[in-house]
Order: C-alpha cells, then sequence, then structure tokens
C-alpha cells in the first residue's frame, strides 16, 4: 500500500465515523458543498466532523542524495530543496466552543 500513513488514518477515521471523505474538485465553493452536511448536524444537535476534502498540493521538501565521487568524509551528503505533490486533508467542524461565521470552521491537517 503506497498510501501515507496520516492519510490512510483519515480515510480509516472517516468510514469510522461515517463521515463523508472526498476529493475537492476545483472551482466548487467549498462551504457550500458541505453545507447540507453542516445543515444535518445542527438540525440534529451534533458536534465534532462532518466532512472531509482531500487535495493534492504542492509543497517544499528536501531530497538527500549521495555524492557522484567519493569524498574525505564517508557521511557526506548533498541536500536540495525540491517541490512535491502532497495529499492534504481539510477537515470540516462543528464545534459549540468556537462558533464560527456560519458555523464553518476549516481545520487544516498536513500530512507528515
Amino acid at each position: 500500500r503506497n498510501e501515507p500513513r496520516s492519510t490512510a488514518s483519515g480515510s480509516t477515521y472517516a468510514g469510522n465515523h461515517k463521515i463523508p471523505l472526498e476529493w475537492a474538485v476545483k472551482g466548487v465553493k467549498k462551504e457550500d458543498y458541505v453545507r447540507p452536511h453542516l445543515e444535518q448536524m445542527e438540525k440534529e444537535n451534533r458536534h465534532g466532523v462532518y466532512f472531509i476534502f482531500q487535495s493534492m498540493e504542492q509543497g517544499s521538501c528536501f531530497d538527500v542524495a549521495m555524492p557522484k565521487f567519493p569524498t574525505e568524509d564517508p557521511d557526506y551528503r548533498i541536500i536540495r530543496r525540491q517541490r512535491r505533490m502532497y495529499t492534504h486533508l481539510y477537515f470540516y467542524i462543528r464545534d459549540e466552543e468556537l462558533p464560527l461565521k456560519a458555523g464553518v470552521a476549516p481545520k487544516f491537517i498536513k500530512p507528515s
């Protein structure tokens, strides 16, 4: 399985708690898309996670490489900064202690 541990944990959490987990679609306003789920939670007077969006986004990382030629230090490595694609998870939460505008509170979790 090639899925990062935190992404797999997000899908497991969503499956165990019957929370929708979907890929974000470009051009769709996320708050409008999840609003029916929020309204259902408000109707039932429940709090917690009500929707999870996944998206692929670019981020920085460091790549470590062995030098092409021998060096005096056997532990010498070349470190390069690179851009990579990561799966990001956005948790939409209804929280009674943190009321926000329209009750929509996207929480961002970046896989490690």
